[in-house]
């Protein structure tokens, strides 16, 4: 039987062609490979405003320590933000501390100036907050403070603040009991409170007409708001405290007991910086129980306080995700 010679003349073609392929790949150990590093979670900074010294300093450790373990009871006897909320934002991931150096009484520019500091140390103090960028969540006067931080040193390393019930434009319920008593002004300098004083719409433009942070800062506001309770549903969470229903009968439109809804989310107008309006965030909780520990507010008589511990879990989500 005659061989096809073009059956050979083939084999042998596709045999040469297949080495000089293999020749010319690189091999296994030439391929360049690619590193791809996440990104790390940011880290949350929580500030307290005006009263803070119910802040406990509070930054979490891994693994645990004795330490941590005396934080965690200091926080729940102590606290400004509820150990429920701080649990929650570190199940994202990302390492949380509580600005523990605040004076209780102090002044937007004492506080700011205090704030400075401590975000300062913050990188030797808690070294989970190095080489990742941050969010602060500062709730009443907190945003206040940050901004003036940020003024001062835009540089931080602070790329969202999400302010939650920031008097951007004063307490009307400070305005409208200083026009109805006349030495009340006279009265807060007694038992120490003057700084209290400061918080009137008036002075509140004055400061923030001074703030100044950086133009790359996403400043997001939020709050919330509840209407006052009655005789009959004062010790529901879905309603005003009868403590709060007081201060919000001094001021004429919605507010969460001590700011006002025009003040926590003001017309861009009021403000030298932009921000972003988020009424969408916006929680069903009076102006204390957007932060502290639902237990306490058994004390002034409220029933349901497992819906307010639900509610801040489920508040301060959605705020983490906004600032992503």
């Amino acid at each position: 039987m005659k061989r096809n010679p073009s059956f050979g003349s083939t084999a042998i073609f596709i045999g040469v062609l297949t080495i000089c392929i293999l020749a010319v790949q690189p091999s296994h150990a030439e391929t360049p490979s690619k590193t791809f590093t996440a990104k790390p979670a940011p880290g949350v900074i929580l500030v307290p405003g005006f009263f803070n010294s119910l802040a406990a300093g509070y930054a979490r450790q891994n693994p645990p320590t004795s330490q941590q373990r005396a934080a965690e009871k200091a926080l729940e006897k102590a606290p400004y933000f509820s150990l429920a909320i701080v649990e929650t934002l570190e199940k994202t991931g990302s390492p949380v501390v509580v600005v523990d150096n605040l004076d209780p009484l102090g002044s937007i520019e004492t506080n700011g100036a205090l704030m400075l500091e401590f975000l300062n140390e913050l990188p030797k103090r808690r070294p989970q907050f190095k080489d990742r960028e941050w969010i602060a969540i500062g709730h009443s006067c907190g945003g206040l403070y940050t901004l003036h931080a940020l003024t001062a040193q835009p540089t931080l390393p602070i790329k969202t603040l999400v302010t939650v019930s920031t008097p951007f434009r004063g307490l009307g319920f400070i305005e409208n009991l200083s026009a109805n008593i006349p030495f009340l002004s006279e009265l807060a300098s007694l038992i120490n409170l003057e700084n209290l004083m400061q918080l009137r719409e008036r002075d509140v433009a004055t400061a923030v007409a001074k703030l100044h942070p950086p133009e790359s800062l996403r400043i997001i506001a939020t709050g919330g708001w509840q209407q006052a309770c009655s005789v009959f549903n004062c010790d529901e969470a879905d309603s005003l405290s009868w403590v709060l229903s007081i201060t919000d009968a001094l001021v004429r439109e919605i507010s969460d007991g001590i700011v006002t809804w025009s003040s926590m989310i003001p017309e861009r107008k009021f403000l030298p910086f932009a921000i972003e309006p988020r009424p969408d965030l916006a929680v069903s909780l009076e102006h204390w129980e957007q932060v502290q520990d639902y237990r306490f507010f058994s004390l002034i008589g409220t029933d349901d306080v497992e819906t307010i511990r639900e509610r801040q879990v489920q508040f301060f989500n959605s705020l983490y995700r906004a600032a992503q």
